[in-house]
């Protein structure tokens, strides 16, 4: 992939988590800056398609990103983007409402669905393992979550999310994890993509994470995640 199928590509990948249709060349050539033609811009959105970056819904002449798409996005373009000043003091006036470890959890599971706009998660491992979500109605707002046997299997991936958290939990490193779409290690999620990274705090292991739609917004979720573990640690 050259320099000018990856802009596109993000283009594309921005424009697709933004407005969850599929996106056109034309439209491309009319919100964007890009010194090509629409012939030009259809022929760099096939060599995409043949690489497994794109595809095409049925009834739609516009394209989607793939996962593989997704993971180069999420692997490349990243390091660009960090929080505002402004929301991280709102992160940390919010968690320093609460001292019980019950309501911490659930603030900041409640946080990180307010700030995503995704479904927030939070919770502990060990022998008393015990989570909080929150912004289960941001789901209904993508059109592909909000179809039954969607939203069916995610509730079915909560009802056994306390016995998978803790297999899931033992293969995290240090570091942020990002679970797209197919790759998602809990099976009813997999239409979903998972940011998570876990901590430990007290000597207890805990853990944070965002759910949402395949085109959430990775850099801010990712960032998001990443400090409010650095808030959590250092409260």
């Amino acid at each position: 992939m050259n320099k000018r199928q990856a802009n596109i590509l993000e283009v594309i990948i921005k424009e697709y988590q933004k407005t969850g249709q599929p996106v056109a060349s034309g439209i491309l050539v009319e919100k964007y800056n890009f010194k090509l033609s629409p012939a030009t811009i259809r022929a760099e959105m096939l060599v995409l398609d043949d690489e497994g970056l794109l595809v095409q819904p049925h009834t739609s002449a516009g394209r989607v990103p793939t996962t593989k798409a997704y993971r180069l996005f999420v692997n490349r373009l990243l390091d660009k983007k960090e929080l505002n000043l402004k929301d991280k003091e709102r992160i940390r006036k919010g968690l320093k409402k609460f001292d019980d470890e019950t309501m911490f959890s659930h603030q900041i599971a409640q946080l990180l669905a307010d700030f995503s706009h995704n479904l927030g998660v939070s919770g502990f491992v060990g022998e008393e393992t015990d989570f909080h979500e929150a912004g289960f109605s941001s789901l209904f707002q993508d059109l592909e979550l909000c179809q039954p046997q969607s939203l069916a299997d995610i509730l079915r991936g909560f009802d056994f999310f306390e016995k998978k958290i803790n297999d899931l939990f033992s293969r995290l490193d240090a570091e942020t994890e990002v679970f797209i779409g197919e790759e998602n290690p809990i099976d009813d999620f997999k239409k979903c993509s998972l940011v998570i990274s876990n901590y430990e705090k007290h000597g207890k292991k805990g853990f944070i994470g965002i759910l949402g739609p395949k085109r959430m917004n990775y850099a801010r979720n990712i960032f998001l995640v990443q400090e409010t573990k650095k808030i959590i640690k250092n409260a």
